[in-house]
Protein backbone atom coordinates (compact mmCIF):
# COMPACT_ATOMS: atom_id res chain seq x y z
CA UNK A 1 0.00 0.00 0.00
CA UNK A 2 2.92 2.16 0.75
CA UNK A 3 4.52 1.78 -2.76
CA UNK A 4 1.37 2.52 -4.16
CA UNK A 5 0.65 5.60 -2.77
CA UNK A 6 4.80 6.51 -3.06
CA UNK A 7 4.05 5.98 -6.70
CA UNK A 8 0.89 7.99 -6.67
CA UNK A 9 2.97 10.56 -5.03
CA UNK A 10 5.79 10.98 -7.80
CA UNK A 11 3.39 10.67 -10.76
CA UNK A 12 1.73 13.97 -9.28
CA UNK A 13 4.97 15.53 -8.78
CA UNK A 14 6.01 14.52 -12.35
CA UNK A 15 2.42 15.87 -13.72
CA UNK A 16 2.77 19.03 -11.39
CA UNK A 17 6.54 19.60 -12.27
CA UNK A 18 5.50 18.96 -16.56
CA UNK A 19 2.16 21.43 -16.41
CA UNK A 20 4.65 23.73 -14.48
CA UNK A 21 7.32 23.80 -17.05
CA UNK A 22 4.71 23.89 -19.89
CA UNK A 23 2.91 27.13 -18.69
CA UNK A 24 6.15 28.48 -18.31
CA UNK A 25 7.13 28.00 -21.82
CA UNK A 26 3.90 29.19 -22.66
CA UNK A 27 4.52 32.89 -22.46
CA UNK A 28 6.02 32.50 -26.40
CA UNK A 29 2.48 32.20 -27.36
CA UNK A 30 1.05 34.86 -25.56
CA UNK A 31 -0.56 37.75 -27.83
CA UNK A 32 1.40 40.68 -28.59
CA UNK A 33 0.38 44.00 -27.43
CA UNK A 34 -1.30 46.58 -29.54
CA UNK A 35 0.75 48.99 -30.96
CA UNK A 36 -0.41 52.66 -31.23
CA UNK A 37 -1.27 54.01 -34.81
CA UNK A 38 -0.24 57.21 -35.40
CA UNK A 39 -3.08 59.34 -37.30
CA UNK A 40 -5.34 56.49 -37.60
CA UNK A 41 -8.03 56.88 -39.65
CA UNK A 42 -11.79 57.67 -38.23
CA UNK A 43 -14.09 54.89 -37.80
CA UNK A 44 -17.77 55.14 -37.95
CA UNK A 45 -20.04 53.37 -35.64
CA UNK A 46 -23.27 53.72 -38.10
CA UNK A 47 -25.57 51.16 -35.51
CA UNK A 48 -25.09 49.01 -32.94
CA UNK A 49 -27.79 46.19 -32.15
CA UNK A 50 -27.83 42.70 -29.65
CA UNK A 51 -28.53 39.91 -31.87
CA UNK A 52 -29.15 37.05 -29.33
CA UNK A 53 -26.63 35.48 -26.92
CA UNK A 54 -23.70 34.71 -29.91
CA UNK A 55 -21.44 31.67 -29.65
CA UNK A 56 -20.64 32.22 -26.24
CA UNK A 57 -17.13 30.66 -25.20
CA UNK A 58 -17.50 27.37 -27.70
CA UNK A 59 -16.13 27.51 -30.92
CA UNK A 60 -18.93 27.38 -33.37
CA UNK A 61 -19.90 28.09 -36.93
CA UNK A 62 -22.10 30.64 -35.81
CA UNK A 63 -21.44 33.76 -38.64
CA UNK A 64 -24.14 36.35 -40.11
CA UNK A 65 -25.30 35.61 -43.22
CA UNK A 66 -27.43 38.59 -45.08
CA UNK A 67 -29.97 38.69 -47.75
CA UNK A 68 -31.59 41.35 -49.63
CA UNK A 69 -31.94 43.76 -47.41
CA UNK A 70 -31.47 41.91 -43.68
CA UNK A 71 -28.74 39.70 -41.74
CA UNK A 72 -29.43 37.17 -39.95
CA UNK A 73 -28.14 35.89 -36.90
CA UNK A 74 -28.08 32.48 -34.58
CA UNK A 75 -26.79 31.55 -30.99
CA UNK A 76 -26.11 28.98 -28.93
CA UNK A 77 -29.06 29.27 -26.63
CA UNK A 78 -31.62 28.46 -29.89
CA UNK A 79 -32.53 32.30 -30.90
CA UNK A 80 -32.62 33.22 -34.77
CA UNK A 81 -32.96 37.22 -35.24
CA UNK A 82 -33.35 39.33 -38.52
CA UNK A 83 -32.36 42.69 -39.05
CA UNK A 84 -32.68 45.58 -40.69
CA UNK A 85 -29.28 46.24 -42.56
CA UNK A 86 -29.38 50.11 -43.06
CA UNK A 87 -31.05 50.74 -39.83
CA UNK A 88 -30.16 47.91 -37.27
CA UNK A 89 -34.07 47.64 -36.30
CA UNK A 90 -34.52 44.11 -35.18
CA UNK A 91 -37.28 42.75 -37.55
CA UNK A 92 -37.84 39.30 -35.81
CA UNK A 93 -36.50 37.07 -33.38
CA UNK A 94 -37.91 33.25 -32.61
CA UNK A 95 -36.37 31.05 -29.70
CA UNK A 96 -36.47 27.71 -30.91
CA UNK A 97 -34.82 26.23 -27.69
CA UNK A 98 -31.70 24.19 -29.61
CA UNK A 99 -28.00 24.27 -29.35
CA UNK A 100 -27.90 26.11 -32.67
CA UNK A 101 -23.83 25.09 -33.83
CA UNK A 102 -23.74 26.34 -37.89
CA UNK A 103 -25.20 28.87 -39.84
CA UNK A 104 -27.14 30.39 -40.81
CA UNK A 105 -27.35 29.96 -44.42
CA UNK A 106 -30.12 29.73 -46.99
CA UNK A 107 -31.70 31.81 -49.74
CA UNK A 108 -34.72 34.89 -50.67
CA UNK A 109 -37.16 32.03 -49.31
CA UNK A 110 -35.67 30.02 -46.86
CA UNK A 111 -32.68 30.09 -43.89
CA UNK A 112 -31.31 26.72 -42.96
CA UNK A 113 -29.14 26.13 -39.48
CA UNK A 114 -27.76 23.68 -37.52
CA UNK A 115 -27.56 22.58 -34.09
CA UNK A 116 -25.07 21.18 -32.04
CA UNK A 117 -26.84 17.63 -31.84
CA UNK A 118 -27.36 17.33 -35.27
CA UNK A 119 -30.89 18.92 -35.95
CA UNK A 120 -31.45 20.57 -39.10
CA UNK A 121 -34.06 23.84 -39.34
CA UNK A 122 -35.44 25.35 -42.35
CA UNK A 123 -37.78 28.49 -41.25
CA UNK A 124 -39.32 31.05 -43.55
CA UNK A 125 -36.90 33.91 -43.92
CA UNK A 126 -39.46 36.78 -44.53
CA UNK A 127 -41.21 35.90 -40.49
CA UNK A 128 -39.11 33.46 -38.44
CA UNK A 129 -42.09 30.18 -39.27
CA UNK A 130 -40.62 26.73 -38.87
CA UNK A 131 -41.49 25.04 -42.07
CA UNK A 132 -39.47 22.05 -41.13
CA UNK A 133 -37.26 19.73 -38.90
CA UNK A 134 -34.82 16.83 -39.44
CA UNK A 135 -32.47 15.15 -37.35
CA UNK A 136 -29.21 14.17 -38.84
CA UNK A 137 -26.08 11.91 -37.46
CA UNK A 138 -23.99 14.06 -35.90
CA UNK A 139 -22.87 18.08 -34.71
CA UNK A 140 -22.99 20.31 -37.02
CA UNK A 141 -20.56 22.98 -37.19
CA UNK A 142 -20.83 23.93 -40.95
CA UNK A 143 -23.21 26.93 -42.37
CA UNK A 144 -25.43 25.12 -44.43
CA UNK A 145 -25.54 25.56 -48.53
CA UNK A 146 -28.85 26.12 -50.65
CA UNK A 147 -28.77 25.73 -54.03
CA UNK A 148 -31.10 24.23 -56.51
CA UNK A 149 -33.63 23.53 -53.96
CA UNK A 150 -31.09 21.63 -52.58
CA UNK A 151 -29.57 21.63 -48.98
CA UNK A 152 -26.15 20.60 -48.71
CA UNK A 153 -24.91 19.79 -44.69
CA UNK A 154 -21.88 18.89 -43.76
CA UNK A 155 -21.49 16.49 -39.58
CA UNK A 156 -18.38 16.44 -37.67
CA UNK A 157 -18.59 12.80 -38.52
CA UNK A 158 -17.53 12.79 -41.71
CA UNK A 159 -20.80 12.84 -43.58
CA UNK A 160 -22.41 15.27 -46.48
CA UNK A 161 -25.78 15.48 -46.67
CA UNK A 162 -28.41 16.74 -49.37
CA UNK A 163 -31.67 17.46 -48.52
CA UNK A 164 -34.86 18.63 -49.98
CA UNK A 165 -35.48 21.97 -49.63
CA UNK A 166 -38.96 21.95 -49.48
CA UNK A 167 -39.40 19.72 -46.98
CA UNK A 168 -36.03 18.28 -45.59
CA UNK A 169 -35.95 14.86 -47.30
CA UNK A 170 -33.09 13.02 -47.89
CA UNK A 171 -31.95 13.35 -51.47
CA UNK A 172 -28.35 11.72 -50.54
CA UNK A 173 -25.21 10.71 -48.33
CA UNK A 174 -21.83 10.57 -48.74
CA UNK A 175 -19.81 9.54 -46.40
CA UNK A 176 -15.99 9.58 -45.86
CA UNK A 177 -13.90 8.17 -42.68
CA UNK A 178 -12.71 11.08 -40.32
CA UNK A 179 -8.84 11.35 -38.98
CA UNK A 180 -8.75 9.95 -35.33
CA UNK A 181 -7.62 13.26 -34.32
CA UNK A 182 -8.72 16.55 -35.83
CA UNK A 183 -9.57 20.08 -35.16
CA UNK A 184 -13.14 21.62 -34.03
CA UNK A 185 -14.69 22.58 -37.07
CA UNK A 186 -15.01 21.42 -40.46
CA UNK A 187 -15.19 23.84 -43.35
CA UNK A 188 -18.24 24.94 -45.12
CA UNK A 189 -19.31 23.63 -48.42
CA UNK A 190 -19.07 25.43 -52.00
CA UNK A 191 -21.48 24.85 -54.44
CA UNK A 192 -20.67 26.43 -58.37
CA UNK A 193 -22.75 25.76 -61.26
CA UNK A 194 -23.78 22.05 -60.07
CA UNK A 195 -20.80 21.08 -58.24
CA UNK A 196 -20.24 20.72 -54.51
CA UNK A 197 -16.60 21.69 -53.55
CA UNK A 198 -15.93 20.16 -49.61
CA UNK A 199 -12.48 20.17 -47.89
CA UNK A 200 -11.95 17.66 -45.21
CA UNK A 201 -10.50 16.73 -42.46
CA UNK A 202 -7.69 14.25 -44.01
CA UNK A 203 -6.76 17.07 -46.05
CA UNK A 204 -8.84 16.05 -49.60
CA UNK A 205 -10.76 18.70 -51.17
CA UNK A 206 -13.28 16.79 -52.67
CA UNK A 207 -16.02 17.64 -55.96
CA UNK A 208 -19.79 16.17 -55.73
CA UNK A 209 -21.98 16.20 -58.32
CA UNK A 210 -25.10 18.46 -56.53
CA UNK A 211 -27.90 15.99 -57.82
CA UNK A 212 -26.95 12.69 -56.92
CA UNK A 213 -23.62 13.26 -54.61
CA UNK A 214 -21.60 11.79 -57.20
CA UNK A 215 -17.59 11.84 -56.43
CA UNK A 216 -15.98 14.22 -59.78
CA UNK A 217 -12.80 14.52 -58.60
CA UNK A 218 -10.73 13.99 -55.14
CA UNK A 219 -7.29 16.49 -54.65
CA UNK A 220 -4.71 15.90 -52.03
CA UNK A 221 -4.31 19.84 -50.74
CA UNK A 222 -1.65 18.78 -48.11
CA UNK A 223 -1.71 14.16 -46.84
CA UNK A 224 -1.09 13.58 -43.18
CA UNK A 225 2.57 13.12 -42.12
CA UNK A 226 4.46 12.70 -39.34
CA UNK A 227 5.47 10.18 -36.44
CA UNK A 228 2.36 11.18 -33.87
CA UNK A 229 -1.62 11.68 -34.51
CA UNK A 230 -1.04 15.14 -33.29
CA UNK A 231 1.69 16.18 -36.67
CA UNK A 232 -0.49 14.14 -38.78
CA UNK A 233 -3.67 17.21 -38.51
CA UNK A 234 -4.38 17.88 -41.82
CA UNK A 235 -7.92 19.32 -41.46
CA UNK A 236 -8.80 21.87 -44.40
CA UNK A 237 -11.07 23.90 -42.41
CA UNK A 238 -11.38 26.87 -44.00
CA UNK A 239 -13.57 27.68 -46.85
CA UNK A 240 -12.40 26.29 -50.89
CA UNK A 241 -12.37 29.56 -52.93
CA UNK A 242 -13.17 29.59 -56.73
CA UNK A 243 -11.62 32.58 -58.47
CA UNK A 244 -10.63 33.85 -61.42
CA UNK A 245 -10.92 29.90 -62.68
CA UNK A 246 -8.26 29.22 -60.00
CA UNK A 247 -8.75 26.96 -57.11
CA UNK A 248 -7.88 28.03 -53.37
CA UNK A 249 -7.54 26.05 -50.55
CA UNK A 250 -5.45 25.72 -47.16
CA UNK A 251 -4.69 22.71 -44.83
CA UNK A 252 -3.60 23.18 -41.06
CA UNK A 253 -0.87 21.52 -40.93
CA UNK A 254 -0.06 21.49 -44.72
CA UNK A 255 -0.18 23.72 -47.65
CA UNK A 256 -1.61 26.81 -49.24
CA UNK A 257 -2.27 25.83 -52.87
CA UNK A 258 -3.80 27.35 -55.88
CA UNK A 259 -5.08 24.92 -58.43
CA UNK A 260 -5.89 25.42 -62.38
CA UNK A 261 -10.07 24.98 -62.33
CA UNK A 262 -10.00 22.98 -65.59
CA UNK A 263 -6.97 20.93 -65.47
CA UNK A 264 -7.29 20.19 -61.73
CA UNK A 265 -3.26 20.59 -61.92
CA UNK A 266 -1.18 23.26 -59.32
CA UNK A 267 -0.40 26.40 -60.22
CA UNK A 268 1.71 26.81 -57.21
CA UNK A 269 1.29 25.65 -53.34
CA UNK A 270 3.08 27.54 -50.10
CA UNK A 271 4.16 25.76 -47.47
CA UNK A 272 1.77 28.17 -45.03
CA UNK A 273 -0.92 26.48 -42.26
CA UNK A 274 -4.34 28.18 -41.22
CA UNK A 275 -7.85 26.78 -40.37
CA UNK A 276 -9.21 30.24 -41.11
CA UNK A 277 -10.97 31.08 -44.53
CA UNK A 278 -9.09 32.95 -46.99
CA UNK A 279 -10.07 36.03 -48.52
CA UNK A 280 -9.47 37.09 -52.43
CA UNK A 281 -9.35 40.57 -54.88
CA UNK A 282 -7.89 40.99 -58.11
CA UNK A 283 -4.96 42.56 -56.51
CA UNK A 284 -4.24 39.03 -53.72
CA UNK A 285 -5.29 36.15 -51.87
CA UNK A 286 -5.08 37.11 -48.09
CA UNK A 287 -4.80 34.75 -45.26
CA UNK A 288 -4.13 34.25 -41.32
CA UNK A 289 -1.82 31.33 -40.43
CA UNK A 290 -2.09 29.33 -36.91
CA UNK A 291 0.17 32.26 -35.42
CA UNK A 292 -1.53 35.09 -36.78
CA UNK A 293 0.60 35.94 -38.90
CA UNK A 294 -1.46 38.18 -42.07
CA UNK A 295 -0.44 37.53 -45.50
CA UNK A 296 -1.20 38.87 -48.84
CA UNK A 297 0.10 36.08 -51.49
CA UNK A 298 0.24 36.65 -55.51
CA UNK A 299 -2.54 35.12 -57.52
CA UNK A 300 -0.26 33.80 -60.16
CA UNK A 301 3.05 32.85 -58.36
CA UNK A 302 1.82 32.55 -54.42
CA UNK A 303 4.97 34.62 -53.55
CA UNK A 304 4.61 37.11 -50.67
CA UNK A 305 3.46 40.71 -51.06
CA UNK A 306 3.67 41.46 -47.58
CA UNK A 307 3.07 39.58 -44.50
CA UNK A 308 2.38 41.31 -41.21
CA UNK A 309 3.94 39.87 -37.76
CA UNK A 310 2.15 42.74 -35.61
CA UNK A 311 -1.04 40.77 -34.31
CA UNK A 312 1.20 37.25 -33.01
CA UNK A 313 -1.63 35.23 -31.44
CA UNK A 314 -4.27 37.86 -30.68
CA UNK A 315 -6.55 35.07 -31.92
CA UNK A 316 -7.47 36.51 -35.13
CA UNK A 317 -11.23 36.08 -37.34
CA UNK A 318 -10.62 35.67 -41.19
CA UNK A 319 -9.52 38.43 -43.10
CA UNK A 320 -12.76 40.76 -45.18
CA UNK A 321 -11.74 43.18 -48.06
CA UNK A 322 -12.95 46.32 -46.94
CA UNK A 323 -12.85 49.16 -49.73
CA UNK A 324 -8.83 49.40 -49.64
CA UNK A 325 -8.19 47.31 -46.68
CA UNK A 326 -7.88 43.96 -45.03
CA UNK A 327 -9.93 43.94 -41.82
CA UNK A 328 -9.50 41.14 -38.95
CA UNK A 329 -11.06 40.94 -35.11
CA UNK A 330 -9.59 39.37 -32.56
CA UNK A 331 -10.42 38.24 -28.82
CA UNK A 332 -10.52 41.08 -27.22
CA UNK A 333 -13.11 42.61 -29.30
CA UNK A 334 -11.15 44.44 -31.79
CA UNK A 335 -11.18 45.21 -35.29
CA UNK A 336 -7.77 45.91 -37.05
CA UNK A 337 -7.87 47.93 -40.47
CA UNK A 338 -4.53 47.04 -42.63
CA UNK A 339 -3.47 49.06 -46.09
CA UNK A 340 -3.96 46.48 -48.70
CA UNK A 341 -1.22 47.66 -50.23
CA UNK A 342 1.42 47.83 -47.54
CA UNK A 343 0.43 45.44 -44.95
CA UNK A 344 0.10 48.14 -42.26
CA UNK A 345 -2.30 48.49 -39.42
CA UNK A 346 -3.61 52.02 -40.56
CA UNK A 347 -6.10 52.15 -38.02
CA UNK A 348 -7.92 50.36 -34.97
CA UNK A 349 -11.57 50.57 -33.41
CA UNK A 350 -13.18 48.51 -30.57
CA UNK A 351 -16.13 46.85 -31.67
CA UNK A 352 -19.12 47.02 -29.16
CA UNK A 353 -19.11 43.22 -27.54
CA UNK A 354 -16.26 40.23 -26.66
CA UNK A 355 -14.26 38.92 -29.36
CA UNK A 356 -14.33 38.64 -32.90
CA UNK A 357 -14.25 34.96 -33.96
CA UNK A 358 -17.24 34.73 -36.81
CA UNK A 359 -15.20 36.28 -39.91
CA UNK A 360 -16.72 39.84 -40.85
CA UNK A 361 -19.02 40.81 -43.83
CA UNK A 362 -19.02 43.51 -46.62
CA UNK A 363 -21.95 44.42 -48.15
CA UNK A 364 -23.01 47.82 -49.61
CA UNK A 365 -20.01 49.40 -48.87
CA UNK A 366 -20.17 48.75 -45.26
CA UNK A 367 -18.60 46.55 -42.83
CA UNK A 368 -20.65 44.23 -40.63
CA UNK A 369 -19.42 42.68 -37.13
CA UNK A 370 -21.11 39.90 -34.98
CA UNK A 371 -18.55 39.12 -31.32
CA UNK A 372 -18.99 36.43 -29.96
CA UNK A 373 -21.48 37.15 -26.90
CA UNK A 374 -24.10 38.18 -30.00
CA UNK A 375 -23.60 42.26 -30.72
CA UNK A 376 -23.29 42.95 -34.04
CA UNK A 377 -22.69 46.37 -35.35
CA UNK A 378 -22.25 48.06 -38.58
CA UNK A 379 -19.04 50.04 -39.84
CA UNK A 380 -17.66 52.92 -42.40
CA UNK A 381 -14.07 54.19 -42.60
CA UNK A 382 -13.33 57.75 -43.59
CA UNK A 383 -10.34 57.17 -46.35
Amino acid sequence: MLKIIRSITLLFCFLLFTACSWFADDSEFEPADLISIEDPLPIDEKWSKGAGSGSGDQRLGLAPYIQDKQIYTADYKGELTAIDLATGKKKWQKDFKLSFSGGPGGNDEFLIVGSSNGEVLAVQIETGELVWQKQLSSEILSVPQLSEGIVIIRTTDGKIFALDSRDGHQLWKYEQDVPSLSLRGTSNPVIDKGIVLVGLSNGKLIALNLEDGRLLSEIVVAPPAGSSELDRIADIDGDPILYGGVLYAASYQGKVVAIDGRAGKAIWHRDIATAKNMTVDPEALYLVNKKDEVYALDLDTGSSIWKLTDLLYRQLSAPVVFKEFIVVGDYQGYLHFIDKKTGKIISREHADGDAITAQPLVVNHLLYVLSSDGDLAAFDINP
